[in-house]
C-alpha cells in the first residue's frame, strides 16, 4: 500500500507540473506576459499542498488535511490579493468564516438536545421536556440567522 501511495503521490505532482507548464506557456504565448495563468498556479499549488496528507499520512489523514486547508487557505488568499493587487483577505476570509460559523451552528443544534437530555438522565433533579428543547432550538436558528444576516 505504502508503494501505491507514493507513486499516486507522483503521478499527482507530474499531472500539477503538467497543467502548470501549459497554463504559463499558452499565457505567455496568448498575452506576452504572466496575467491569468498565476492564478492557476497558486490554486495548483494550494491544491497539490492540500492532497499531500492523503499519501504521506499514516494516522489522522483527515485531521492533518482540515489542518492543512486551515492553513493554507490564508496563505492561499494572500497569494490571490497579491497578484490581483485587491484586498481580498478580509473579504473573503470573513466569508468563508461566516460559512464555517453557520456550518458548526447547524451542527450545534443536535448537540445541544444531546447534552440537554444526557444532563437530565444523570441529574435527577432536571426534568427535560418537549419546550426546552424547542427553546434551544429556535435559540440556535435565530443565532444562525443573524450570523447569515451580518454575513
Amino acid at each position: 500500500m505504502l508503494q501505491n501511495k507514493k507513486w499516486g503521490l507522483y503521478v499527482l505532482t507530474l499531472m500539477c507540473l503538467a497543467a502548470a507548464m501549459v497554463c504559463v506557456i499558452c499565457d505567455y504565448v496568448i498575452t506576452k506576459t504572466l496575467t491569468w495563468s498565476l492564478n492557476s498556479l497558486l490554486t495548483l499549488a494550494a491544491g497539490w499542498l492540500v492532497s499531500i496528507p492523503f499519501f504521506r499520512a499514516e494516522l489522522n489523514v483527515i485531521k492533518k488535511v482540515l489542518i492543512i486547508i486551515s492553513i493554507i487557505i490564508v496563505l492561499f488568499l494572500a497569494g490571490i490579493s497579491a497578484v490581483l493587487k485587491r484586498p481580498l483577505i478580509l473579504s473573503m476570509g470573513s466569508s468563508i468564516a461566516g460559512c464555517r460559523l453557520r456550518l458548526s451552528l447547524l451542527i450545534l443544534m443536535p448537540l445541544v438536545c444531546g447534552i440537554t437530555h444526557i444532563t437530565a438522565y444523570f441529574v435527577k433533579s432536571v426534568s427535560v421536556d418537549f419546550d426546552s428543547d424547542l427553546f434551544h432550538i429556535i435559540v440556535t436558528l435565530l443565532l444562525s440567522g443573524a450570523c447569515l444576516i451580518v454575513d
